[in-house]
């Protein structure tokens, strides 16, 4: 349901259906915050696409947290705020997450990268992110593109990050970093 001219809020009910695996509603008008009623059924979620909806936002959910199965959260291009719930940077299915062009505020979470073995992408440039970058963000061995520039991270880049081999593309600009690069 991708590029339509869908109006209103996510029904709360979707989160129920058991059965849901890709959930497509980027480039809409949808509106409001993302609630999750009840009980969070949908936990073989592979897919989470619900970028491009400027008038979308509030907190990320926490039940988004719980899905397992999730190897793609793209929110980016939305008005998603507060802090990334730390429950993300556990979901060990995570391959790529889309963060950007959001109101988010607070500090990565130190376990993004850490327990995803297949994250490979991490965009979350143009937020207004602080803290420092996370170490464990490379040790999966297969980092390609972090993306973080437009924020206000602090700190030194770790030296994990900086030697990451796997890693292609690397964009921190437009943020309060010091230090040497190791």
């Amino acid at each position: 349901m991708t590029a339509n001219n869908l109006t209103g809020r996510i029904p709360p009910g979707i989160w129920s259906l058991e059965k849901l695996l890709f959930l497509f509603l980027s480039a809409n008008k949808l509106t409001g915050e993302v609630v999750v009623d009840g009980v969070f059924g949908a936990l073989n979620l592979l897919v989470i696409h619900l970028a491009e909806n400027p008038k979308l936002g509030g907190p990320i959910p926490e039940g988004f947290g719980l899905l397992q199965n999730l190897g793609d959260l793209s929110l980016h291009s939305s008005n998603f705020s507060g802090k990334i719930p730390p429950s993300i940077g556990r979901l060990r299915s995570l391959r790529r997450i889309s963060l950007d062009n959001n109101s988010l505020t607070g500090i990565l979470p130190s376990e993004l990268g850490q327990h995803s073995p297949e994250l490979w992408y991490i965009s979350v440039s143009d937020n207004e992110l602080t803290g420092p970058i996370p170490k464990g963000l490379c040790d999966n061995g297969k980092l390609e593109m972090f993306v973080a520039g437009n924020n206000r991270l602090n700190g030194s880049i770790p030296k994990s990050l900086v030697g990451c081999t796997t890693l292609t593309h690397l964009q921190l600009g437009n943020n309060t970093l010091s230090g040497r690069i190791m």
